[in-house]
């Protein structure tokens, strides 16, 4: 369920007052930005990290983004009161490029607008987390070295495409490929495989999401006994590891547990995934406590 109070460009209003002209660049020709991030009562979790990625992509795209990190904090402070402050949430901050219709789309306009958005968002439960997820691997290569693939842009119609593809095969994910088989990441998540007692995922350099579960898990260096590394690693391996996770954002750590209709590993959580989620929950832990609302 979507709230009904949005903040465009730092006023806040009822989400049927918002609008964006339908001829506006970021939705003629999919120039936006977007971070999710997960909320709990005022609190943006990792607000710092969403913004960094926010700013660079910003900056590569030449967006003219002018907000600061202390002005989105304030911002998003005041959108969670104004909706109550839910226990948890996810929270959209969207930089939609809204230069003059008429002009050179090209040519960067300069005009951007901030907008933040809630949405109810319940993190998934021990349940889930022992179900895990179900994933389809991409029957087509994906073009991994687009910018594209590096940001999280308005134009996401590759991934929307695989994860309707996959929804219908009845998995809750899809595993998209390189050109040359590689097992790169999810349509809204990135990817570890556990083998042996390595903890792997693709590197930045194949074109991944920069994701930041994904850089915390990698910080760890060593969960369970078993270490990270970055390398890409094919489908076949996938398929024989002992266990695999999907990291975001929202859903944190989410054991892979079946793929293509067969089980990966046991087909349950395995140490490494517990573990990992534990070094996550510590994480949030901290920084929910760390955390200061401004005044």
């Amino acid at each position: 369920m979507f709230m009904d109070i949005v903040c465009i460009d730092g006023r806040y209003m009822s989400r049927a007052d918002a609008a964006v002209s339908p001829f506006s660049p970021a939705l003629k020709y999919g120039l936006s930005l977007f971070e999710t991030v997960l909320t709990s009562g005022s609190c943006p979790y990792f607000i710092e990290a969403h913004f960094a990625r926010l700013k660079e992509s910003s900056d590569f795209m030449e967006m003219n983004m002018t907000a600061t990190l202390g002005e989105i904090v304030s911002l998003s402070s005041g959108l969670l009161m104004r909706n109550e402050s839910p226990a948890s949430a996810r929270l959209r901050i969207s930089l939609l490029e809204t230069g003059s219709p008429h002009g050179d789309w090209s040519t960067p306009s300069g005009k951007s607008v901030l907008a933040l958005e809630l949405q109810a968002f319940e993190p998934p439960d021990s349940a889930a987390f022992e179900r895990g997820a179900s994933a389809a691997a991409s029957v087509r290569g994906a073009m991994r070295d687009s910018i594209r693939s590096r940001r999280k842009t308005g134009n996401f119609l590759e991934n929307l495409a695989e994860r309707r593809r996959a929804l219908r095969m009845g998995c809750g994910e899809a595993v998209l490929l390189s050109a040359g088989g590689a097992a790169l990441e999810g349509t809204a998540a990135n990817l570890f495989m556990v083998a042996g007692r390595a903890i792997i995922t693709a590197p930045l350099s194949s074109g991944v999401l920069p994701g930041i579960t994904r850089a915390q898990i990698l910080s760890a260096r060593r969960l369970a006994g078993a270490g990270t590394e970055e390398r890409e690693f094919m489908l076949d391996e996938l398929h024989a590891a002992d266990e695999a996770f999907f990291t975001n954002s929202l859903q944190g750590v989410m054991p892979l547990t079946l793929l293509d209709g067969r089980k990966i590993g046991s087909g349950r959580p395995g140490p490494v995934s517990r573990a990992a989620a534990d070094f996550l929950a510590g994480l949030k832990r901290r920084y929910l406590e760390s955390f200061r609302a401004p005044a």
